[in-house]
């Protein structure tokens, strides 16, 4: 039955495709033969006859080949079609931005879309942070806090506690041409004068002795020479020192920077040749420098380089001497969550009125994030350094635990933390150490990277409360040393 069925389907095919005209009468006079002896059914042999009726289907005509002409007008056309949606999308967006108003457009902003960003970074190491495609201005960073020392003697100008907005950044950046050239400038509206910056290597400079000019944190461009993985920055930036004074203020899991990047070497002393009376650094390691540096990664992120040359005299002042700065650090990434980092400065400008000195630092730095350790997060810096014949030492260790994980890149997020902190200022010559233990948890209200934008985003609660003693105070001056007193520091961070 089988061969018997493959034969009808034979014959079908055969007076479907392959009959003329002219043997058309035998062919039905064979049909008649096998419709009698009952190899076809009469259902069949009707289906045969209908389509040998029909004749094979002429092809199909080819349809013509559009020309580049019509190509061009295709892609003018889809253009046109493109504006015109994409202005009324804006028309839709400022129409329900005016419905919803200034409140609803801040709740927006405490409960966003997890499409809309990205999980951030579990690293504060922010060598490969990710870059916005478009140029565009956005609030850098704004804090706003109340600190209180209680048992501190308020004196001329200052009192034991208040209120008072840390930092207020505004920042421009983006890609001034795609994929090749990158800008950002970044500016600190509190201070006209740009005297009281917290990074300024000329803090507390008078007028008129190379003091800080202008409101400008960083100004520079990276031309992209491959990517991430090699650019050339040349402007005003942070300086590619250890892990803190890379990371962008209000991304920092604690209020205060480390000794390792903050000021205290101006503070009374009754040491006999202390840094006391000099217009010295104002950081151990300070922030920011104007020159050109060298950055990038190695071995697929393996390996991570920064090397610049600099003026030396720091933030928005100008050179004193013709020598230049060498800041360099090589960093070690073995396993993703663990980090080791080493670093060198090696300079002249000691003082930001004189022209010469020894200003040498050496450093070295690691963090495991919960990359390696879910929820936990280890870090720590040292630093050995020498102006003139002060030498100096310092180091920090800090710990954050989630105690409620973010669980999406919107989910809210509550940390732990702790950190001790020292800075043996003036080693060999007296006792003055500064030491601090502090202890806090941070809310995060959002903490993600944003997909349009490429800008890493934070509203964040922080706590802290820390513990100080500064062993140079005397008993007389103990009242009006601030280092000498324990400090509690509420702050909201926001950086949108």
């Amino acid at each position: 039955m089988k061969r018997i069925g493959r034969f009808g389907v034979a014959v079908a095919l055969l007076l479907s495709f392959g009959l003329g005209s002219s043997a058309w009468a035998d062919d039905q006079k064979m049909l008649d033969v096998m419709l009698k002896k009952g190899i076809i059914t009469q259902q069949e042999y009707d289906d045969l006859l209908k389509e040998a009726a029909e004749g094979p289907k002429p092809p199909a005509q080819s349809e013509p080949k559009p020309s580049v002409f019509d190509d061009l007008q295709n892609a003018i056309e889809a253009q046109k079609a493109a504006d015109q949606q994409r202005a009324a999308l804006d028309k839709q967006a400022i129409e329900e931005g005016k419905n919803k108003g200034w409140m609803g457009a801040v709740k927006d902003g405490f409960t966003p879309k997890d499409t809309e960003y990205q999980v951030a970074p579990a690293s504060v190491m922010l060598l490969n942070l990710h870059r916005s495609e478009r140029l565009g201005f956005h609030l850098h960073n704004i804090q706003m806090q109340y600190y209180d020392q209680p048992h501190q003697a308020g004196a001329t100008g200052t009192n034991n506690s208040q209120f008072k907005i840390n930092t207020a950044e505004l920042e421009g950046s983006g890609y001034l041409l795609p994929g090749l050239i990158y800008a950002q400038v970044v500016v600190d509206a509190r201070d006209t004068a740009g005297r009281g910056l917290g990074d300024s290597i000329a803090k507390n400079i008078p007028p008129g002795n190379n003091a800080p000019q202008g409101i400008l944190r960083d100004a520079f461009v990276d031309l992209m020479v491959k990517g991430e993985e090699a650019f050339v920055r040349v402007g005003q930036s942070r300086v590619p020192f250890g892990i803190e004074a890379q990371t962008f203020g209000g991304l920092l899991p604690f209020i205060n920077r480390a000794f390792i990047d903050s000021k205290v070497t101006r503070n009374a002393s009754s040491v006999f040749g202390a840094d006391v009376n000099r217009y010295s650094n104002a950081e151990f390691v300070q922030e920011r420098d104007l020159g050109i540096q060298f950055r990038g990664h190695l071995g697929g992120g393996m390996f991570t380089y920064g090397l610049g040359f600099y003026n030396g005299a720091g933030i928005n002042v100008n050179d004193t001497n013709s020598s230049k700065d060498f800041i360099g650090r090589l960093g070690f990434n073995p396993h993703p969550g663990l980090r080791f980092g080493f670093s060198a400065y090696q300079g002249t400008q000691v003082d930001i009125r004189q022209s010469s000195g020894v200003r040498n630092r050496l450093g070295g730095d690691f963090e495991i994030t919960h990359d390696l350790v879910p929820r936990l997060h280890i870090m720590g810096e040292m630093a050995d350094g020498r102006d003139e014949h002060i030498h100096r030492f310092t180091y920090y260790v800090q710990a954050m635990f989630e105690v409620m994980p973010q669980g999406t890149p919107t989910a809210p997020m509550l940390l732990v933390k702790a950190r001790y902190d020292e800075l043996r200022d003036n080693l060999g010559v007296g006792d003055n150490n500064y030491i601090r233990r502090t202890y806090g948890v941070d809310y995060f209200f959002l903490n993600g990277v944003k997909i349009a934008s490429g800008f890493w985003q934070q509203i964040k609660l922080q706590v802290d409360y820390e513990m100080r003693s500064h062993t140079a105070a005397t008993v007389a001056s103990y009242k009006a040393d601030s280092f000498a007193h324990d400090m509690v520091i509420a702050q909201v961070a926001v950086r949108y």
